[in-house]
């Protein structure tokens, strides 16, 4: 299959894909369509190279698999999954949005009051995808895609299960993607657990989050090294530098830093023992934030 023009190929006889939309370094993404509903559909397929890639093959399957049990307003739904000629692809809803990396990059940092419903909307995702004991393992900004609803407010998208752990799941566990030893995640927001290659639970993602905030509002990596193992590394052994300006009046200041730098503690027992509790914290910082500067 040539992923390169595949403009125009029906699939199953259901989804005929329209137009290329996005490429990474293991799929392509395709603007599709449902023959018989004619709703408009995104349609991701492993590229050809890594089908007798069994890990990689496995993994996207795994994605399809974690993100089809998830229906949540803030997390990319998966409708169907299967194969075409032995093409691996899966069925997700179509939406056009920025991502949060995206963001950043233009914008620098966000002000806090444009954050914090970012942050609340991302932890309650997660919260359900916990819920159901799914757990993302890969919270980034490049994984959290903006919407704007009504021009006013944006709306999250938690795309990317490609690495998730469903937990207590016999069926995935027997596929030794999860085994103890292994370092899946990117080094900039892995929490010290993933970094060492332990065992990740749900506070995993809550140290990732964090790593998310503290980039967010401050425009940088909490701890960045020269190198993957050098950031790994800092993940293990160093906290962050404080903030310094955000543009917040002292008290809230201190509130939300405290917040964050609860998410980023070492040791998973002293971190927020669940999104929820995250997701809780947060509302009542925006409920209470005095002088709520423009919208960056």
């Amino acid at each position: 299959m040539n992923l390169d023009n595949a403009t125009g190929l029906i699939l199953n006889n259901k989804y005929e894909l329209l137009e290329p939309i996005g490429q990474g370094g293991k799929s392509i993404v395709y603007k599709a369509q449902d023959i018989e509903t004619k709703k408009i559909l995104a349609c991701k397929i492993l590229l050809p190279e890594l089908i007798s890639d069994e890990v990689n093959l496995k993994r996207f399957r795994q994605e399809a698999i974690a993100a089809k049990r998830l229906d949540h307003f803030n997390i990319s739904s998966v409708s169907d999954f299967g194969e075409w000629q032995n093409q691996p692809f899966m069925i997700m809803e179509f939406f056009e949005g920025l991502p949060l990396s995206d963001l950043i990059d233009n914008k620098g940092k966000l002000s806090v009051n444009r954050a914090l419903p970012i942050f609340i909307q991302i932890a309650n995702g997660c919260a359900y995808a916990h819920s159901r004991n799914i757990i993302h393992r890969d919270l980034k900004p490049s994984n959290i895609v903006l919407i704007n609803q009504n021009e006013q407010k944006e709306i999250v998208k938690i795309i990317d299960f490609g690495i998730a752990k469903i937990i207590s799941e016999t069926t995935i566990a027997g596929t030794k993607l999860t085994k103890t030893g292994d370092i899946f995640g990117s080094p900039l927001y892995m929490s010290p657990e993933q970094c060492l290659g332990k065992a990740a639970d749900h506070r995993s993602d809550i140290y990732s989050l964090g790593a998310l905030m503290y980039e967010v509002l401050t425009g940088r990596p909490p701890l960045e090294g020269p190198t993957a193992l050098v950031t790994i590394f800092k993940h293990t052994k160093e906290m962050p530098a404080k903030f310094g300006n955000i543009g917040i009046d002292p008290k809230s200041h201190k509130v939300i830093e405290d917040i964050i730098f609860k998410c980023l503690a070492k040791d998973p027992k002293h971190r927020y023992q669940t999104m929820e509790d995250l997701e809780q914290v947060c509302s009542k910082l925006a409920t209470n934030l005095p002088g709520q500067t423009s919208k960056a």
